[in-house]
């Protein structure tokens, strides 16, 4: 059996995070008890990586100061004893590649990276299914060095808006379904160039996104690019598109590219390359 968290006050100073490492602030709410909460996903060995020596956990009801901070057990799994949102923080001086770290867990609200001393290398999946998570906060995270962002987000049916205007892609290979399924978000910000030149899939990338209704694809820099399929199906919301910026000389499939995007009016493919595209059933139905 699970025990309750210990109460012990912590003699760290939690409001001054050390240079060397990575905190993590989470909320999360407990609708019933007794309850076992899962804040991290526990279905994958990779997510054993972001767990180490080093990890230490601290909670405190949400709206109290930090000096309510009372430290966890080493572990992943606790008993909640009472109902109400509570605010975890998590504190690491080891690496970890970041993938499914917080993957299938509905209870989480928010997440906000206050200090990032980790470089990760992967995302893939990091916030598949929580479907309560309503905001994200990715101010301090460095994205130079990640290669993987499949499904980062699928599932996240409460998430209304994302900030990714600090993130670098340059790297990343994999993006498919990154959004599929927030039938929630309404908008995304993109930086001012998002070189995605590596990746050589956006399969399904806002598949299912039905309430987005602005969506700048001309930031978008593509080169490896063969699969479009899916691409926007399913954005009921969304009234203009522009693949102006997109290099598609290498596409093979635009597969359903805008199925089902009823709200459709005006669509910019004048510098489209359809010269290796084999596909492009349902591309408009």
């Amino acid at each position: 059996n699970i025990q309750p968290i210990s109460i012990k006050k912590s003699l760290r100073k939690l409001d001054e995070p050390w240079p060397t490492e990575t905190v993590i602030e989470i909320v999360f709410k407990v609708e019933t008890v007794p309850v076992v909460v899962e804040l991290f996903a526990s279905y994958s060995p990779l997510n054993w990586n972001c767990f180490t020596s080093s990890t230490q956990m601290f909670m405190k009801k949400y709206g109290e100061d930090d000096s309510a901070y009372v430290s966890m057990p080493y572990t992943k799994l606790y008993n909640a004893e009472e109902v109400g949102m509570f605010v975890v923080k998590y504190i690491s001086t080891d690496d970890c590649d970041g993938s499914y770290m917080f993957a299938r867990s509905p209870k989480i609200i928010s997440v906000n990276f206050i200090s990032v001393k980790n470089k990760y290398t992967n995302l893939m999946q990091m916030f598949y299914s929580c479907t309560n998570l309503e905001t994200v906060n990715f101010k301090n995270v460095d994205t130079e060095s990640i290669t993987g962002m499949r499904c980062m987000f699928q599932g996240c049916s409460e998430l209304t808006s994302l900030d990714l205007s600090d993130f670098n892609v340059e790297n990343v290979t994999e993006m498919e379904f990154m959004f599929f399924g927030c039938s929630s978000l309404v908008s995304i910000i993109f930086p001012d160039v998002f070189n995605i030149e590596k990746v050589k899939s956006l399969k399904g990338m806002f598949s299912g996104c039905s309430k987005l209704k602005d969506l700048d694809l001309t930031k978008f820099r593509t080169k490896e690019l063969q699969d479009m399929s899916h691409l926007l199906d399913g954005c009921s919301s969304l009234t203009s598109a522009s693949l102006d910026s997109f290099d598609t000389s290498k596409v093979i499939t635009m597969k359903a590219v805008f199925q089902t995007c009823e709200s459709l009016e005006n669509v910019d493919l004048t510098r489209i390359n359809l010269r290796n595209v084999k596909d492009i059933s349902f591309m408009f139905t």
